[in-house]
């Protein structure tokens, strides 16, 4: 007797313990990189952070790059003038994070443009460096609509800019519709008990940084920017078909795996 009833007490106490959860620690959620952020939202990286190079710019692709073709004021005017219609939204994006290994090359892009010769992947070199944060400053999303866009290209044919019309419709060309802007950057890094580590000489070391740069961030908690840069980039293709006396233009917006695949094929 006295045995059935330890074990329906063995029982009752297991099935409360069900009720309150189990008591093993919850499994810590990945953290994203930037490159990944950016591509969550359908966004290329730019290969180096721009200042310029933005809504109306038509590029190409050279060696894994971009290339400019001609800047939004040279034919497009979406940005600027009286003929504007490029508009601005803010958007959310996350902190973040690096282990050892998972930086790329747009956040060693990032780096460099915050403090020069910078060699972030260096970081880890620091034995007490768990992990390497990147957070972002007022995130701005700058776009022009697909009627405003193919309404400026039509406008450009029935001109006969010829210089423009060639610039748009030439195969490998495209147009730059919507950009990612940050107005600054900050990086920090992390120790195992989630500890910021204030930079000092060893870590400067690390990170590639000595002489008059060392002296200047010795002792501050971040590096950091607040420089307006564009980040990433979505593209459009135009194309054209004549025929029976008329030109018809279609346009197309590209993901960001072709533009990719693009990218990549152009470094080969």
């Amino acid at each position: 007797m006295n045995s059935v009833k330890l074990l329906l007490i063995a029982g009752a106490v297991g099935a409360l313990a069900g009720c309150f959860g189990s008591t093993t620690a919850p499994t810590e959620k990945p953290s994203k990189t930037l490159s990944q952020l950016l591509q969550s939202k359908k966004y290329t990286a730019f290969t180096l952070p721009r200042d310029k190079w933005g809504v109306g710019t038509i590029i190409k692709f050279t060696d894994g790059e971009e290339d400019i073709i001609a800047f939004d004021d040279e034919c497009l005017a979406i940005s600027a003038g009286e003929t504007a219609s490029a508009q601005t939204s803010e958007v959310s994006l996350e902190t973040a994070s690096y282990k050892r290994g998972s930086i790329g090359k747009l956040e060693a892009a990032l780096a460099k443009d915050v403090v020069e010769d910078v060699e972030l992947t260096g970081a880890f070199n620091d034995t007490r460096v768990s992990e390497v944060t990147i957070s972002t400053d007022n995130p701005i999303e700058r776009a022009v609509s697909q009627v405003a866009l193919e309404r400026r290209v039509n406008l450009l044919v029935e001109q006969e800019n010829e210089a423009c019309v060639a610039a748009l419709f030439t195969e490998g060309h495209f147009v730059i519709d919507r950009v990612l802007r940050v107005d600054g950057v900050e990086i920090t890094f992390d120790q195992d008990n989630d500890a910021k580590l204030t930079l000092d000489i060893d870590l400067a070391k690390a990170i590639g940084v000595d002489g008059e740069i060392s002296t200047e961030i010795v002792g501050k908690s971040e590096l950091s920017s607040k420089a307006p840069r564009l980040i990433g980039y979505q593209l459009y293709r135009f194309d054209s078909e004549s025929g029976f006396g008329r030109t018809e233009i279609t346009s197309e917006r590209l993901s960001e795996t072709y533009v990719a695949s693009l990218k990549a094929a152009s470094a080969e």
